[in-house]
């Protein structure tokens, strides 16, 4: 302190001073730094980088220059609570400390507020507590950290910084505008596809141009490419800023490794640093990468770009799209329905040519400048929507554009459903281009076969169909007959006949039948089927095709049932018998048909539930089950409940049946094509 107000004194500088403070040193005097050397002289990196320097190069002399003596006094302040040795020596002071030590007449400590920033942001030396107190330590600090790491950074990894960021900063997300990006290439190394547009962020120098130009006449695609560049002056300005962020990466990635907490007050540092950088970095971008070049008719043509940097992320795509659309180098109007349609025809299509190949629509696109860039996607769009409209036609990969001739008549068959009992067909009939139908089931229709009045057709029965449309209004010449073949398919069933097994075959809807049981082939073998027949003993397989007016099944294998029909052979045919076995009919004529036949083979009923129903309503006559009728007592209860519900479904139920002989029940077993099975004969 006395030689502080020495100092004072000696340079006249008292006259304008009302208190004297701490910081009013300078540490340019050569008695004032020898004292300082003496308490500690570990910070004269300190002094000389950050706070007082001959010819006014220390940090804070910048910051003051002529005008001011605010940062130096703070600094000088800080420096002073920085000087202590001692074991765990207190330093350090917080701004609101600082605040008061300086405050005095004349001063405006409302701008020390900036001057603080400016010397927390730029000084090397200066370090912070954890409890927020400046200081001066003999160690660079962060940003110095930082700056120091930058300045190691080869040209090679800058580079390679900078070229990790323009690919993020450009990233393909829409495709919209292109679908590659390249970033700082070799442009040798470049190879351009007929189906992307690629982005080169091309390296700024003063021939950057000419390189371009060079690549570019010499490539077939030429529509198929841009380029991102800019002022050779500012190029290395922004690998200085990317030696910086790579730099920031890097001791967090250190601090990584040593387990720094995210919590930890220097590691909270490193990120804000990180965050300035980036802002100052893409700040960098925005001057360096300004001119975006494009193909056109007469070469490439330059449009400048004003990339935007907005909440921590740069729409690179977004940016380019834009520019592209404000010099209509790049449209969205690609709907089938619009100009586009026109301008492919007349752009890309060969001149006079009404068939071309797809290929070379696609290759025109890729090749001609002049030729306006869409989605990627548009072209093919166009094409399956025009073919669709059936404006253009396409056929192995050629495209043929309309007008077309109309087309001729012909018929749409679609099979609805078809019945496994009958083998009868549901057919809808469609007339194309046409408003009559004629059809015809022996050869091919003309305009004398039968007229249809509508176009579903039920339960068509026959083999071969034809169909011709004829257009009644002459706008649609008369197609050829359009043939429909039906499927045969064949249907069996095993049934027992006293004591023989017997197998009946039926083909649906119609046909003749070969068969073989000896499992021989039934093209050269087989015999022709007229009634069912006798399985031999040794019989494995039925084998059977049938044919009928030229349509022909698929062959079959029937599995023939092995062993003898023991039910039948222990029947006394004289004695009387019970057939327990259960009958179930729906409707009123399969019930009619049963009793018919049950009375026939002079059956009696046990166990009886018949039912007529109508919506809602419904009435029942049942017997029990030990007690038997013969049917005329059912066909009169079946009568007389018609009488209450004249319109009704008549059904019933049979649980068994009483025969006066085994005889009868075994004609009845055969009659129904069934057979008897073990335990169902009580006699």
């Amino acid at each position: 302190m006395r030689l502080i107000v020495s100092h004072l004194w000696n340079s006249g500088a008292a006259a304008k001073h009302e208190l004297i403070g701490p910081h009013e040193f300078d540490l340019q005097d050569a008695s004032m730094l020898g004292e300082i050397r003496q308490i500690n002289a570990g910070l004269e990196a300190a002094v000389a980088r950050d706070i007082a320097a001959e010819g006014g190069s220390a940090l804070a002399q910048q910051i003051d220059g002529a005008a001011s003596t605010d940062a130096q006094d703070i600094a000088k302040l800080i420096f002073l609570s920085s000087l202590s040795t001692a074991t765990n020596p207190v330093l350090g002071l917080s701004r609101s400390e600082i605040l008061g030590d300086l405050a005095a007449p004349e001063r405006d400590v409302v701008t020390l507020r900036g001057v603080f920033d400016r010397l927390r942001s730029d000084a090397w030396y200066l370090h912070v507590s954890r409890d927020g107190k400046l200081f001066f330590k003999n160690v660079e600090n962060l940003k110095a950290k930082v700056a120091t790491y930058a300045r190691n950074k080869l040209r090679e990894q800058r580079e390679k910084e900078l070229r990790e960021r323009l690919g993020d900063m450009f990233k393909v997300t829409t495709r919209a505008a292109y679908q590659k990006i390249q970033a700082l290439p070799a442009l040798d190394q470049v190879q351009l596809q007929p189906d992307a547009v690629t982005l080169i962020v091309f390296r700024p120098a003063d021939d950057s141009f000419r390189a371009i130009e060079e690549f570019y006449k010499n490539q077939p695609y030429k529509n198929r490419v841009c380029f991102l560049t800019g002022a050779a002056k500012a190029y290395d300005t922004v690998l200085e800023r990317a030696a910086e962020l790579s730099a920031v990466r890097t001791i967090i990635g250190e601090m990584h490794q040593e387990g720094v907490r995210e919590s930890d007050p220097q590691y909270l540092e490193a990120t804000e640093i990180q965050t300035k950088l980036e802002g100052r970095f893409y700040q960098a971008c925005r001057e360096t990468f300004t001119i975006l070049y494009y193909p056109a008719k007469n070469g490439l043509v330059p449009v400048d770009l004003d990339p935007k940097y907005v909440a921590n992320d740069y729409k690179g795509e977004e940016q380019v799209l834009g520019a592209l659309k404000e010099c209509y180098k790049y449209t969205t109007e690609i709907a089938a329905d619009g100009n586009f349609r026109n301008r492919v025809e007349s752009k890309l299509w060969p001149e006079s040519a009404k068939e071309v190949a797809w290929s070379a629509i696609r290759q025109r696109a890729a090749s001609d400048p002049s030729w306006v860039w869409h989605h990627p996607d548009a072209l093919d769009n166009l094409k399956d929507e025009l073919v669709k409209r059936d404006i253009w036609r396409e056929m192995m990969g050629y495209i043929t554009r309309g007008p077309f001739e109309k087309p001729a008549t012909s018929v749409q068959i679609q099979v609805l459903s078809r019945d496994n009992e009958t083998g009868q067909a549901t057919l809808r009939i469609r007339p194309q281009n046409g408003d009559t139908v004629y059809m015809e089931t022996k050869g091919a229709a003309t305009v004398s076969s039968k007229k249809l009045e509508e176009y579903d057709i039920k339960k068509i029965k026959d083999l071969k169909l034809s169909f011709l449309c004829v257009d009644s209004k002459g706008a649609h010449d008369t197609g050829e007959p359009v043939s429909w073949t039906n499927a045969i398919f064949i249907k069996h069933r095993f049934y027992q006949e006293g004591t023989k097994r017997k197998c009946e075959l039926k083909a649906l809807p119609d046909g003749k039948i070969r068969f073989t049981t000896d499992g021989s082939g039934v093209e050269t073998s087989g015999v022709p089927y007229v009634k069912p027949f006798e399985i031999p003993a040794d019989c494995r397989v039925i084998l059977a095709v049938a044919e009928g007016d030229g349509v022909k099944s698929p062959a079959v294998n029937i599995p023939a049932p092995q062993g003898k029909v023991d039910p039948a052979t222990t029947i006394d045919r004289a004695r009387a018998a019970v057939w327990k076995r259960g009958f179930k009919r729906d409707s009123t004529g399969e019930t009619y048909q049963f009793l018919e036949a049950a009375k026939k083979y002079g059956a009696e009923l046990g166990g009886v539930t018949v039912i007529i129903a109508k919506e809602t309503r419904w009435i029942q006559l049942t017997t029990p089950d030990e007690v038997f009728h013969a049917v005329q007592h059912f066909e009169h209860g079946a009568d007389l409940l018609k009488e209450f519900i004249p319109e009704g479904v008549l059904s019933i139920d049979i649980g068994s049946l009483k025969f006066d002989s085994g005889q009868q029940l075994l004609d009845m077993v055969a009659d129904l094509k069934t057979e008897l099975k073990e335990g169902e004969v009580r006699q």
